[in-house]
């Protein structure tokens, strides 16, 4: 059985992937199957949040992603039209 290449956990690979942000690097440092749990001020000990294994980041559909600028400004031009049509404050429900 071999082990898959991942990077090696050292005090100046770690800092090395913090100072340049590389979150490809922090992840190596992972197994695929790891559980990891996070403890903070909205997760406290007696309810901590898992995070389990790698998986594919989440919201690359969105139209907000860096690839799709000129989609993500369609798309929110598109609903400030609609709002500004509606003739009513989007924020008060507007009775009839």
């Amino acid at each position: 059985m071999s082990t898959p290449d991942r990077t090696p956990v050292t005090g100046a690979a770690i800092k090395q992937a913090i100072e340049t942000r590389d979150g490809r690097m922090l992840a190596g440092f992972y197994a695929d199957h790891a559980v990891a749990r996070v403890i903070d001020r909205n997760n406290p000990p007696s309810r901590p949040r898992e995070v389990r294994g790698k998986a594919e980041p989440r919201g690359g559909s969105f139209p907000g992603t860096a690839e799709h600028p000129l989609h993500r400004k369609q798309v929110f031009a598109a609903a400030l039209k609609r709002v500004n049509m509606s003739g009513g404050s989007p924020y008060v429900a507007s009775m009839p």
